[in-house]
Order: structure tokens, then C-alpha cells, then sequence
């Protein structure tokens, strides 16, 4: 209920792969949306982070490889997430979840109000989006490749809320 279903952007990452830097994003829109404070976050904003993460050159396809997840969070604490204001919006630091205990992962995000997810995604899960569907496994599905999603919130049916694409 904090953000409209096209209040979260896409923030470049149908056009590059910045997931990573996206997910950044989009938990530094729900902190300050947390706090009554709007932040507002552009494609050229997570291109140019992106670029100084990863070496991503715009219009270099061959520099466009993702980022590492761990990188990105050091450079969200110590440089921070710059926003359409030139606004940079840091963390005070991070931690690995151990993902092999989803309740863990899940209270961790109530604690922390997010988690920043490392996912295969299968080639199903962009047309499940699509068509407003939750991922779901689907047999002999083949992995298209990896992505990064925050984890913001659980619903009454044990399905996690997630943040990607612009949209949860």
C-alpha cells in the first residue's frame, strides 16, 4: 500500500542490467516513504551509479555485464544512491541472510523493512509478471540469468512481496 503499482519506476533496468543497483533504489524509496519522506530516483540516476559500480559504459553493450550484489552495497554505504535532487542516500551497513532458512529471510525484512534478494530467473517468470501472475516453478524451465529484487513484505498466503520491473 506505500506505492502505486507504477510508483516504483523501472529505473533503467529494462534497458541495462542494473538490478542491482534498482533494488538499491527502490529500498531507499521505501525507508524514506517509511519516514514520511518522498525520494524520487530517474533512469539517468541509476545509469550513472551503475556505471560507477560496475564500469557499465552507456551505449557499450560489452561493459553492460551486472554488478555484484556486495559491491553495490558498499558503495550504497559509503558513497550512497544519488536521486533527482543530486541527493546521495546511504546505509549504514549490511549483512548476508542465510537464505537456506526462508523465515530468517522473512524476518529479516521486517526487521529491516527489506532484503535484498539474488534470484535465477527462469525464462517464465517475465511473462508470470506480465500477466500479473506470481512466479511460480515451472518444470524444465531454463534459467535466463540473475536478478536482484528487494523483499519488502510477506502476504497472509506465505508469498513474498517483491519489488522488480517497477512494479511488486
Amino acid at each position: 500500500h506505500l506505492f502505486p503499482k507504477d510508483g516504483w519506476g523501472m529505473l533503467a533496468n529494462n534497458k541495462i542490467g542494473d538490478c542491482t543497483v534498482a533494488s538499491a533504489m527502490h529500498c531507499s524509496m521505501l525507508f524514506n516513504k517509511i519516514v514520511n519522506q518522498r525520494v524520487r530516483f530517474t533512469d539517468l540516476d541509476a545509469q550513472d551509479d551503475y556505471s560507477a559500480v560496475s564500469g557499465y559504459v552507456p551505449g557499450d553493450a560489452t561493459t553492460d555485464g551486472g554488478a555484484n550484489m556486495v559491491q553495490v552495497c558498499a558503495y550504497w554505504q559509503k558513497t550512497g544512491m544519488r536521486d533527482s535532487h543530486n541527493k546521495r542516500h546511504k546505509i549504514i551497513g549490511y549483512l548476508a541472510v542465510d537464505h537456506k532458512h526462508l523465515e530468517r529471510v522473512f524476518a529479516a525484512a521486517y526487521l529491516f523493512d527489506a532484503v535484498k534478494l539474488g534470484i535465477q530467473i527462469p525464462s517464465s517468470a517475465e511473462r508470470q509478471f506480465m500477466d500479473g501472475r506470481p512466479w511460480a516453478n515451472v518444470a524444465g524451465d531454463d534459467i535466463e540469468g540473475y536478478h536482484d529484487v528487494p523483499l519488502i513484505g510477506r502476504l497472509a498466503n506465505g508469498n513474498g512481496v517483491v519489488v522488480t520491473w517497477g512494479s511488486t
